[in-house]
């Protein structure tokens, strides 16, 4: 897990080892990550310890509040671990498992609504999930009627 700030990160970390046996997580990160001026600004540390642990998988969760840096992290760094298999960006996911903040009732998520909850929760999160919920789809729908064109 690169990302995934402080204790919940941890917590995190041991709820889904024992959830599913035979998991494990090699590395927790709560090291600042910062993109400034199109450049990295991190530890050579972390990308060498990342390469001498070798993972299967790399799960980014670098915050909501700048939803692109996870995604942007995974494209620049990890051609450079040859053992990685699947890279994704998780998010707050890791405040979900931790239990820092609750998921959505049953029948919002069966819904689709489980933005709304969060938006509820984390009114924070309004330019996030008004690009996840309006600007993405309507960008979607865009290029496909363009596409059959």
């Amino acid at each position: 897990i690169v990302g995934g700030w402080g204790s919940a990160a941890i917590k995190a970390k041991a709820i889904l080892e024992t959830a599913f046996p035979g998991l494990t997580i090699s590395h927790v990160t709560d090291m600042e990550i910062s993109y400034i001026d199109g450049e990295w600004e991190q530890s050579d540390e972390l990308i060498s310890t990342i390469q001498n642990l070798r993972p299967d998988i790399i799960a980014v969760a670098l915050g909501s509040s700048q939803y692109t840096k996870q995604e942007r992290w995974i494209v620049d760094h990890v051609p450079q671990f040859a053992s990685v298999k699947i890279a994704i960006g998780i998010g707050g996911a890791i405040d979900m498992i931790a239990g820092t903040y609750k998921r959505a009732p049953a029948f919002m998520q069966k819904l689709g609504l489980e933005w709304l909850w969060r938006l509820i929760q984390q009114p924070s999160r309004i330019g996030r999930i008004f690009t996840a919920v309006i600007r993405f789809p309507i960008a979607v729908i865009q290029d496909t009627i363009t596409s059959q064109r």
